[in-house]
């Protein structure tokens, strides 16, 4: 099994949402990441790249078979739009978890010309 963390379309309610269902997606709770990151967006999805000088990331976190992150992938159009690595994700009940995000590709920063604002110290897409 593999964990997965989503913060835009995949999350509960968003658009893309029942992909997470049918990849065998079981969601374990909300979460932010430890490190922190810029949120770029186009006006119909997010995506987020690495940076020093941003912030958490609001999102959820998912249990998921091998074979389900696959279907991720490919929605995700990984690995040419975006790539994804495992980091560190901090549930609310306290626990660390180590979870694939997926990030946007700095080569492909121009199809996501509008940063998004962070809201009470996170970086959070609402839907």
């Amino acid at each position: 099994m593999e964990k997965v963390f989503v913060y835009g379309t995949l999350k509960r309610g968003c658009g893309a949402h029942e992909l997470v269902l049918e990849a065998g997606g079981r969601f374990i709770a909300e979460a932010v990441t430890k490190d922190l990151w810029v949120m770029r967006t186009n006006g119909l999805y997010p995506a987020v790249l690495p940076s020093e000088s941003g912030h958490p990331v609001a999102g959820e976190l998912y249990e998921l078979p091998e074979e389900g992150l696959k279907l991720l992938d490919r929605y995700e159009g990984y690995p040419e739009l975006y790539g994804r690595k495992k980091v560190a994700v901090l549930t609310a009940d306290g626990r660390l978890h180590e979870a694939w995000i997926y990030y946007l590709k700095p080569e492909n920063l121009p199809l996501l010309p509008t940063e998004v604002k962070p809201r009470n110290g996170l970086l959070f897409w609402p839907c």
